[in-house]
């Protein structure tokens, strides 16, 4: 910026941040194909798709009303990236409940397209001040959507559900456009960009401890964690004995008499609990 001067800096902003912003819209690629690969909808970041829809959409109705070519024409890319992802999402979990037979993407693209248009009239219509806002908010929860698997990856050392394709694009695409909000003084676009490349950093830094490129032992973070599922905590318990044992000790506590087997009592990091019948693998 210093060399080249605040306006052809911001001109040459103008170029590269796009084309950034593609590139991390289509990182979700190899995702997708491995799930298509594996008819399997298991890895696929659903709910990231979602919130990048609804930002796309947002941002395109802000960038046509700020004047801003850059801001809404990479989104509208980013926007039918979107709906192609979730049409295949789509495809992916019917064959898992039904098969193949009997199924078109067609109406489900239509659908997706109908609601995301009359979604972009409301932008249109509402204050520019408060789409502001509420594009900042949709932004950062974007963002933050891929933390609800950090408790997982530390407990597991499994970088998995962050893929590193969509995580390190994320980080360059956010350094690119802080910059450029900060160049053209739009809160709009810098700060959920800031705090995107902040937490784009954090899941990188989560993929290299997984990969042992980090001397650090980031497990101990862990505890401070909420466990998604009490068997993780467990998984040499077998979870049919474990219903079984729960239904004995029901009726126990119900007053029908039975002679259940010698109970053992399980303890976690969340303190004692009741006494089922277990096996142990």
């Amino acid at each position: 910026i210093l060399v080249l001067g605040p306006e052809v800096a911001e001109a040459r902003f103008a170029a590269i941040c796009p084309v950034t912003a593609m590139f991390g819209f289509v990182a979700a690629v190899p995702v997708v194909r491995k799930a298509m690969q594996e008819v399997t909808t298991e890895g696929v970041p659903v709910a990231v798709f979602f919130w990048q829809i609804t930002a796309n959409v947002m941002t395109v109705a802000y960038g046509i009303r700020i004047s801003k070519i850059p801001v809404w024409g990479n989104n509208f890319f980013g926007f039918s990236c979107q709906v192609l992802w979730l049409a295949i999402h789509h495809r992916l979990s019917h064959e898992e409940r039904k098969g193949a037979a009997g199924y078109t993407a067609l109406g489900f693209i239509m659908s997706m397209t109908t609601c995301c248009t009359a979604f972009f009239v409301m932008c249109v219509l509402v204050p520019l001040s408060l789409l502001g806002l509420l594009m900042i908010a949709v932004n950062l929860l974007l963002f933050s959507a891929p933390l609800a698997e950090v408790g997982k990856v530390l407990r597991t050392k499994d970088a998995s559900p962050l893929p590193f394709a969509i995580v390190s694009a994320s980080m360059v695409n956010n350094a690119m456009w802080s910059i450029y909000g900060v160049m053209i003084r739009n809160n709009a676009v810098m700060i959920p960009s800031v705090v995107g490349y902040l937490l784009a950093g954090f899941q990188l830094l989560l993929v290299a401890w997984c990969r042992d490129y980090l001397p650090l032992d980031l497990s101990v973070w862990a505890r401070l964690t909420p466990s998604t599922c009490w068997m993780e905590c467990n998984p040499h318990i077998n979870p049919a004995v474990l219903v079984q044992g729960k239904r004995r000790w029901m009726k126990k506590k119900s007053g029908v008499k039975e002679h259940p087997p010698e109970s053992t009592g399980l303890t976690t990091r969340y303190g004692r609990v009741q006494s089922f019948d277990v096996e142990f693998e």
